[in-house]
């Protein structure tokens, strides 16, 4: 899943947010990897199975770049319709918390990669 032809795919063909996210993802009782995690078994063998750890992995930000620059490009193709969407959109309070590794953060706050997080977020991909 990690040929070039798997991610024109995603970003081309997946025209909801709900179909992005299963092709990126992955089915893994399918054993379909997706394009993220067939990432991880590329670069390691690990599907970043401690999640404390594997960013300890260089190649790992690499990866993770590539992948938040995809969806970057998905969003592009249709910026009024992707811009603000999320799979099976969560209320309004949902949260991603990261323990110690960055602030709790409202889900809706990093959407945006020009002025999410109360303006800390300030790039594009060129």
């Amino acid at each position: 899943m990690l040929y070039a032809n798997y991610t024109y795919n995603l970003i081309t063909q997946a025209n909801t947010i709900d179909l992005f996210q299963q092709n990126m993802l992955g089915i893994p009782e399918k054993n379909d990897w997706g394009v993220h995690m067939s990432g991880h078994y590329t670069i390691g063998g690990d599907p970043g199975g401690d999640f404390y750890s594997s960013p300890g992995d260089p190649l790992f930000w690499f990866h993770h770049g590539m992948v938040d620059r995809i969806w970057w490009i998905w969003q592009m193709q249709d910026p009024e319709k992707r811009m603000n969407v999320l799979p099976e959109t969560p209320a309004q309070d949902d949260y991603v918390d990261l323990n110690w590794t960055a602030n709790r953060t409202n889900t809706w706050d990093l959407l945006d990669s020009i002025g999410g997080m109360d303006g800390q977020f300030c790039y594009i991909y060129v």
